[in-house]
């Protein structure tokens, strides 16, 4: 198998190729869904393999699997991850001595430090989408639910009342929480 270095002559290159990935311009979305879930796991909870990806598990404080593949040639090394999750991605690209343990530390220094902001964006994304209070008031009855973030990975249900009751409070009674 030819190397993605031997493939693609530029970073610009190799982004392209992950954005269609993603965007599912090759291939039919069902197939890229396919395409993008692990074929086997190692022994390692953080390392999985796919048809053809290497995928790394981080946790950002939820596990976000990101999809790489990476190919060296002589002295040169490249690399791509993609995040399904996050709908984006990115390349390294290195050239030297020991090109290929560089190019590896920095992807995981890149992750480390994207795959929280991504996090973060997707959860303010979806605050202003889906956050607020939804209500229905019939006669004497309270129907509401709010929506808010706090800071976990994602949105929760912050004030639930059904029929004028409590329902946090009453699921709290229910399993016995003070």
């Amino acid at each position: 198998m030819a190397s993605a270095g031997s493939i693609f002559s530029s970073a610009k290159d190799m982004a392209t190729f992950g954005r269609a990935v993603l965007s599912s311009t090759f291939v039919d979305p069902a197939v890229t869904r396919r395409w993008l879930k692990p074929v086997a796991h190692t022994s390692s909870l953080q390392h999985s393999v796919g048809a053809p990806w290497e995928i790394y598990s981080f946790l950002t404080p939820r596990r976000v699997d990101l999809y790489t593949k990476a190919g060296d040639f002589g002295m040169y090394s490249s690399s791509i991850a993609l995040s399904p999750d996050h709908n984006a991605g990115f390349t390294v690209l290195v050239a030297g001595g020991n090109s290929h343990t560089v190019a590896s530390a920095i992807g995981e220094i890149v992750a480390d430090i994207m795959l929280p902001a991504f996090d973060e964006v997707a959860r303010s994304q979806a605050l202003e989408r889906f956050g607020g209070t939804y209500a229905l008031m019939n006669g004497s009855s309270n129907f509401s639910i709010t929506i808010s973030a706090d800071d976990g990975a994602g949105l929760v249900v912050s004030e639930w009342t059904s029929n004028s009751v409590d329902m946090i409070e009453s699921l709290m009674g229910l399993q016995g929480v003070t």
